[in-house]
């Protein structure tokens, strides 16, 4: 039974939340900025972490045209299906949330969720949202305007072909170097596309320091060119493209690689064997909070997050 002070905690944060409900700020961001105050885990059960809903950041796939009537009862069950994005959102949406009144590219934006997410952050921020994929640039700019989310323009390019020079204050690339040959080069053009002063967020994967499964599909990953980046490796990168690091950190551990990986042998990395994956993935989620929570948060099994600067 829980004592008086913990439903105290909760009662705070329930009714701040409301308040800032009010005021037309998401509830996700208050949830981050509250558990990055409080150093309390108690304090993110009822609203981030308890129910596991992703916060506004679910009406982005709720949107999607393609779901049908089950999978959009689902996803308001649980939100986004996809494990490895909600393992990965955990270390990166409380940095987004800080960034207020800027011109953004989110380089390779996949789904749009890391772009919606600065989008209902500050509708002040200017995001251009890049993908080389058609059809995804479609679906994310039908899903956008059925939200209302105007703030945030995509576009097909490929990011090779960028020429936005000193026009960027924040770039965030989130899982793509290890899908580009010329690495190296995407940096100096993400270097020359920034502002003087301006940061890039990147996060990649770590290379897997073991394999829970024996499947040729983990160890030559769809689309990568590269199993991912150590520490030592991202580092020196950066610092070749002329970025100055601020910060550059292991993420992850070993109960989280797990369950990444078991999505990955699940799904197949086309959202196959769907009905397996949706009895499974409640209980990935909640191990995915535990580990989180209860797990090392620097182990480096998942990745790698830097934050570097133009100086």
């Amino acid at each position: 039974m829980m004592n008086t002070q913990v439903l105290t905690y909760i009662y705070i944060l329930i009714m701040k939340g409301k308040a800032y409900e009010n005021q037309g700020t998401p509830l996700i961001s208050i949830s981050v900025r509250l558990s990055r105050k409080e150093n309390n885990i108690l304090i993110d059960l009822p609203l981030w972490d308890l129910l596991m809903t992703n916060g506004e950041l679910k009406k982005v796939f709720l949107s999607d045209s393609s779901l049908n009537l089950f999978e959009k009862i689902y996803v308001l069950f649980f939100g986004i299906p996809i494990i490895g994005y909600r393992i990965r959102s955990r270390y990166i949406l409380p940095i987004l949330a800080e960034f207020k009144d800027y011109k953004i590219l989110d380089a390779g934006c996949g789904r749009g969720f890391f772009s919606a997410a600065l989008a209902m952050g500050d509708k002040n921020n200017d995001i251009l949202a890049l993908d080389i994929d058609e059809q995804v640039i479609n679906r994310n700019t039908s899903v956008f305007n059925r939200l209302a989310i105007h703030n945030v323009k995509f576009e097909k390019k490929d990011l090779f072909d960028l020429n936005n020079r000193d026009h960027f204050d924040f770039i965030v690339s989130t899982h793509n170097l290890e899908h580009v040959e010329r690495d190296d080069e995407l940096l100096r053009i993400f270097h020359c596309n920034l502002k003087t002063g301006g940061r890039i967020l990147i996060q990649v994967p770590s290379p897997p320091e073991k394999y829970y499964f024996k499947s040729r599909l983990l160890r030559e990953f769809p689309g990568h060119v590269r199993q991912g980046y150590t520490l030592e490796q991202l580092s020196d990168k950066l610092e070749r493209a002329s970025f100055r690091i601020l910060s550059c950190k292991k993420t992850g551990n070993a109960g989280q690689q797990f369950i990444c990986q078991l999505g990955v042998i699940i799904t197949r990395c086309e959202e196959k064997n769907k009905l397996i994956y949706a009895l499974v993935f409640p209980f990935l989620l909640f191990a995915s909070f535990l580990f989180y929570h209860f797990g090392r948060k620097d182990g480096g099994q998942l990745g790698l997050l830097c934050m570097a600067q133009k100086e």
